[in-house]
């Protein structure tokens, strides 16, 4: 299970939102939309910190519906290093690396994303 982060309330530079902003928080957008906004978005130069983590947590969920693991978790690292305090990057990262086939990086990411959130059921489950 890919956990979406859609609709966080933008704070800073983007508190009033911007079309590729809103695109990239879309989780129910076909990943070619959301790679393209998400892609703008951090290329924009106008986000940093958490907003950042978020543009690339949420393109590399749209890498990973892609199929694309390898870009998918090369945009799960850079969300980590930009906000290293949200389970759900954590949790997909474990996913992508579930899907390589590389269990023990996946059971790590999982263990980091339920210390971070005690409920999170479904990195309980993967």
């Amino acid at each position: 299970v890919i956990l979406a982060i859609g609709g966080i309330a933008a704070t800073g530079v983007l508190s009033s939102g911007t079309a590729d902003w809103s695109g990239c928080n879309d989780s129910n957008q076909d990943h070619k939309s959301a790679l393209d906004q998400c892609t703008r978005a951090i290329a924009s130069g106008r986000l940093s910190g958490a907003e950042l983590a978020r543009m690339y947590l949420n393109r590399g969920i749209a890498w990973q519906r892609k199929g694309d693991h390898d870009c998918a978790i090369t945009d799960y690292d850079a969300a980590i290093r930009l906000d290293s305090r949200v389970a759900d990057t954590f949790h997909n990262r474990g996913n992508a690396w579930q899907s390589k086939g590389d269990y023990d990086r996946a059971i790590a990411d999982y263990g980091v994303s339920i210390g971070l959130n005690p409920l999170a059921a479904v990195s309980f489950h993967n």
